[in-house]
């Protein structure tokens, strides 16, 4: 190094950087990484929460089309309303037999199951055949609350009246802390 009285130059046999640059670098190499931290974690989180809107839609999508198809392949004068304090349980027959491949007719009840072992509550469908013995119970959803049917009368929807001429009717419930309603209706 060639000294100066006033000025201090560097000559091509010192080499490095000084600690003011060292830390400059640092701090900018922070804010990069930082930076690209928060953007690959909200799209990881958006991507996250998309797969999950679209499984839950695709899912209340399918339950839709097999209540509609229990329905419109339903007995008329076949509906019945059990409300238990135990159970709640909305019963028919219906053609649309997932066993028996829509051969004949076959009883389906739709309720809440509680699994004594986990303590979560299920959406259940049922199929049976009692002059066959037969029996078929799927989970349908997990962690169900409050399922409610409410009877379309013609003005107006209510839980307490079942009509004899039953078109439609309307299937309530939480599911994951969100609320669902699914019509189900047929033509006459």
């Amino acid at each position: 190094m060639v000294k100066h009285p006033k000025l201090t130059f560097f000559t091509k046999a010192d080499k490095g950087f000084t600690l003011v640059e060292l830390l400059v670098a640092i701090a900018i190499s922070a804010f990069i990484i930082a930076g690209t931290y928060e953007i690959l974690n909200s799209v990881i989180t958006s991507r996250s929460r998309l797969a999950s809107e679209y499984l839950e839609a695709e899912i209340t999508d399918k339950l839709n089309n097999l209540l509609n198809k229990d329905f419109r392949e339903s007995v008329q004068d076949s509906f019945k309303m059990v409300n238990d304090i135990d159970k709640k349980t909305f019963s028919f027959k219906t053609y649309n037999s997932i066993f028996f491949n829509n051969a004949m007719a076959v009883t389906v009840s739709y309720y809440i199951e509680q699994d004594y072992d986990t303590g979560e509550y299920y959406f259940v469908r049922e199929e049976d055949k009692k002059d066959m013995d037969f029996s078929l119970k799927i989970r349908l959803l997990p962690n169900v609350k409050k399922f409610k049917i409410s009877f379309y009368n013609g003005t107006e929807y209510n839980w307490e009246y079942l009509p004899s001429n039953l078109l439609l009717y309307k299937l309530s419930f939480v599911w994951n802390n969100v609320k669902y309603e699914i019509p189900v209706g047929k033509l006459q």
